[in-house]
């Protein structure tokens, strides 16, 4: 509710309280006085007033103020305790209205498990899918990275529900989201992020970042640090630099046409160089991507949003912030990481060096580097990570 409103409906609760102690004033006196009111009224006597003014009137006639002032400041009062009440609904209130899916009993990939999927609508109006398995004290939220969506987290939160509330969101313009053209930028997502948790009334709140997923993670404890008591950042964007040519060759890379034009075999080729060694169970992620190509309306909006993202990714550096980090952070890195760093921008760089890069400037966090596993460590090493993960939170 807007501040104006407030306002004006404590004035419409003075005004009536006025009216309506006006009319008993008047109405509750002996009919005597109201008598000597009456002839004391216009000569014309067509002019009949109201019972507020009636009943001001009669009060200055009998001298009566002393009751006219205490009924005012009655009414001024009841006006005050009705905004203040009002006012502390507003602040109450969470900043969004939810809205619940049915939970479904659907096959959660590499358990069986079933998890609740549901909606949050945000202030403005944008839809945020997510999913949410377990119980637990404490609450972990996944970020998920570049063209993925909540599903990539369920094999995690599987291995984490027996501990922890754990839930997975979909950014703005991904899986069960509401799509749009968005200001797409990790100030964005980060904003929304800090959406979802205030509305959902998350506390005792772990962030967890995959990937691009990990840069927009930390740019909401930079923004709101008290909001998170720990940061789990798992290969996380925004740990390697990019000069001039790195930049522009990047964006060529991720061209929306080039992405639209992608035969099917390239398609599982990218999705395979996330993994050390492609697991079965993660087939389906592949099978999702070519069935969106059947939808052209949705794989088109799909190849324009990804290379917006990338664009801000390399926008929005986050390496010179890292410093101002002031939250317990765990980083985590499969040794086999094929896409961090880049092998053709940065040739000599490996993915150890770029963790200890990042790890340098967040002052008080712990690096792992997890053997036989890749970039999508969350899936292909759960496990081994709910286990890194069981040890940091607590």
């Amino acid at each position: 509710m807007a501040f104006q409103e407030l306002i004006w409906r404590a004035v419409v609760v003075i005004l009536l309280c006025g009216f309506c102690g006006g009319a008993v004033l008047y109405f509750a006196l002996p009919g005597g006085f109201r008598a000597a009111f009456a002839s004391a009224g216009p000569a014309a006597g067509s002019i009949q007033l109201p019972p507020l003014a009636a009943g001001l009137a009669l009060s200055a006639a009998i001298g009566n103020a002393a009751m006219l002032v205490l009924l005012l400041l009655a009414s001024l009062a009841l006006g005050i305790g009705l905004y203040v009440l009002l006012q502390k609904r507003k602040k109450a209130a969470p900043p969004a209205v939810l809205r619940m899916a049915e939970t479904r009993e659907e096959e959660a990939p590499g358990s069986g498990a079933a998890y609740i999927q549901a909606t949050v609508k945000l202030r403005d109006g944008t839809e945020i899918g997510y999913m949410a398995r377990g119980k637990g004290p404490r609450t972990l939220l996944f970020l998920h990275g570049l063209g993925s969506n909540y599903k990539g987290w369920i094999k995690l939160a599987g291995a984490l529900a027996d501990h922890y509330r754990c839930i997975a969101m979909d950014f703005p313009g991904y899986g069960a989201s509401s799509k749009g053209e968005f200001p797409v930028s990790m100030a964005f997502f980060a904003g929304k992020v800090i959406e979802v948790a205030e509305s959902l009334q998350l506390t005792n709140l772990t962030l967890v970042g995959h990937s691009m997923g990990g840069q927009v993670a930390m740019f909401c404890v930079l923004k709101r640090p008290r909001l998170f008591e720990k940061l789990v950042l798992i290969a996380p964007a925004g740990f390697e630099a990019f000069n001039h040519t790195g930049h522009q060759w990047l964006r060529s890379l991720y061209n929306p046409a080039l992405l639209v034009d992608a035969p099917e075999e390239q398609v599982r080729a990218a999705f395979e160089a996330n993994f050390y060694q492609f697991p079965d169970d993660a087939r389906f992620m592949v099978d999702e991507r070519l069935a969106m190509r059947q939808v052209p309306g949705a794989f088109s909006y799909y190849c324009r949003l990804i290379p917006r993202c990338v664009t801000a990714m390399l926008d929005e550096p986050v390496l010179p912030q890292l410093s101002r980090i002031r939250v317990p952070t765990l980083i985590l890195f499969g040794q086999n990481d094929q896409l961090i760093p880049n092998k053709i921008v940065n040739p000599t760089l490996t993915t150890r060096l770029v963790g200890e890069i990042g790890a340098a400037q967040i002052p008080g966090s712990q690096l792992t580097m997890l053997s036989n596993c890749g970039h999508f460590a969350q899936w292909e090493c759960a496990e081994t990570i709910a286990g890194e993960i069981r040890e940091f939170v607590g």
